[in-house]
C-alpha cells in the first residue's frame, strides 16, 4: 500500500520495478493486482534469480533499465540494492534476525540463520537510508549492526483501509460473568510469541470457571505446547488465516494478547486497536512503544495482573467502551498515508551530496 500512497504525494513521481514475467501481453500488471496504478519498468529475469544475484554478487542490474533522472532506488522489503548511480533506501521490518536466538537452532537452521545475517548486514551497509518501523527496532540496528543511527529512520506502520474503517468497534459486551467472550492471539503458540504464557493463562482462567475462550491465530506453534493446548477446552488453535479471516476474528474478540519476547512492531496489536478491542501485551521490546497509553502493559509473565485485567474489563462496561475508543483514537496515527509522508520527507530532503556516483 505503501507504493500507492507514495503515487498520491504532491511532487512525487513513482515507477514500479518488476520482472516482465507479471507483466501482461501490453506490458501491464494484471487487472487485479494491487499495484497496477504505478508504472512498470520490467527486467527480463525473473525475480528470484534477480534478487539472489543481488545478494551474493551485489549485481547492479537496475543501473541501465532505470530513468538516469531518478533520485531513489526503493525496496519496502529487507532486500540488497546495489547501484553505482542511484541512491538506495531499504527496510528492515524486524531487527531479531541479528539478535541471539531465542530457541534452539538445528545446524541447518543455523547456518541458513548466518548467511541471511550477513545478506542483510550487507544490504542495510551499502544502503544510502535504512527505514525501520519503531524507535525501539531503530535502537537495536544501530546497536546490533553498528550502523550510523543518521542513517536509519523511522517509518513507522500502517493499516489497510479495511481496518481502519470497517470495524464494528461500538459492539458491546454483557458485563455478565457467565458470557463467552474471545482473547484472540496472534503469533502460534511457541515461547518467542510467549506461548508459555498463554497456556499458563489458560489454566488459570479454567481454574476460576472463567467463561474466557482463547483464540490462538498463525504459527508455527511449539509442539510440546500445542499439545498441551489440545488438553485445555478454553484454547482453541487456528492456525494460519487470511487477512480477512483475521479480520472477522479481531471484530468479534473481547480483547486482544500479546506476550510476545521481541516485536519489532507487533502490527496485529495496531489492527486490533483500530477495530477498538482493548490491547493487553507484554511491557517489552517495541510494545510500549506502539501501544502507548491506549493498552495495558503487563510484566514478563505476570498472569495474576492479566485476570485482574480481564475481569475488571468484564465487569465494567463503562470502562471497556472508553478503552474501546482510547484504542481506535490512537491507532488513526498508524496509516499507510502517514508511513508514506515519512518517506517521502526523508527522500525530498536527504543531502544531494550522499548521492554515490
Amino acid at each position: 500500500e505503501v507504493g500507492l500512497e507514495l503515487l498520491n504525494i504532491k511532487g512525487s513521481s513513482v515507477d514500479l520495478l518488476v520482472s516482465r514475467k507479471w507483466l501482461d501481453p501490453g506490458n501491464r500488471l494484471p487487472e487485479n493486482a494491487p499495484l497496477r496504478a504505478i508504472n512498470p519498468v520490467f527486467f527480463d529475469q525473473s525475480d528470484v534469480v534477480s534478487e539472489r544475484l543481488r545478494k551474493l554478487f551485489g549485481w547492479s542490474q537496475f543501473d541501465n533499465i532505470i530513468a538516469p533522472d531518478t533520485d531513489w532506488l526503493y525496496c519496502p522489503h529487507d532486500t540488497r540494492l546495489s547501484s553505482k548511480r542511484f541512491r538506495t533506501a531499504i527496510t528492515i521490518h524486524d531487527p531479531r534476525m541479528f539478535e541471539p536466538s531465542f530457541s534452539k537452532l538445528s545446524i541447518k537452521q543455523f547456518l541458513a540463520n548466518q548467511v541471511m545475517t550477513q545478506w542483510l548486514r550487507r544490504a542495510a551497509l551499502e544502503a544510502t537510508v535504512v527505514f525501520t518501523v519503531s524507535e525501539f527496532s531503530r535502537n537495536r540496528l544501530s546497536e546490533l549492526q553498528n550502523l550510523d543511527r543518521s542513517k536509519i529512520f523511522n517509518i513507522g506502520n500502517g493499516v489497510s483501509k479495511k481496518f481502519a474503517d470497517n470495524g464494528s468497534y461500538s459492539r458491546e459486551f454483557s458485563e455478565s460473568s457467565s458470557e463467552k467472550k474471545t482473547l484472540v492471539v496472534v503469533g502460534g503458540l511457541r515461547y518467542l510469541k510467549g506461548g508459555d504464557y498463554i497456556i499458563q493463562l489458560a489454566k488459570a482462567l479454567l481454574a476460576i470457571g472463567s467463561p474466557m475462550e482463547i483464540v490462538a491465530i498463525g504459527g508455527p506453534d511449539d509442539p510440546k505446547m500445542s499439545a498441551t493446548a489440545r488438553t485445555l477446552p478454553n484454547i482453541k488453535q487456528i492456525g494460519f488465516v487470511t487477512d480477512d479471516e483475521l479480520y472477522r476474528y479481531l471484530d468479534n474478540a473481547f480483547a486482544m494478547l500479546n506476550f510476545s519476547r521481541y516485536e519489532g512492531f507487533g502490527l496485529p496489536v495496531i489492527e486490533a486497536m483500530s477495530l477498538g478491542k482493548p490491547v493487553i501485551a507484554h511491557n517489552a521490546t517495541a510494545l510500549p512503544e506502539v501501544i502507548g497509553d491506549a493498552g495495558f502493559l503487563v510484566s514478563d509473565g505476570n498472569i495474576e495482573q492479566v485476570i485482574e485485567l480481564i475481569e475488571q474489563l468484564s465487569s465494567n462496561s463503562e470502562l471497556y467502551r472508553s478503552v474501546q475508543e482510547k484504542s481506535r483514537q490512537h491507532s488513526k496515527s498508524y496509516t499507510w498515508t502517514n508511513v508514506a509522508k515519512r518517506i517521502f520527507d526523508v527522500f525530498n530532503n536527504y543531502p544531494q551530496a550522499e548521492v554515490r556516483r
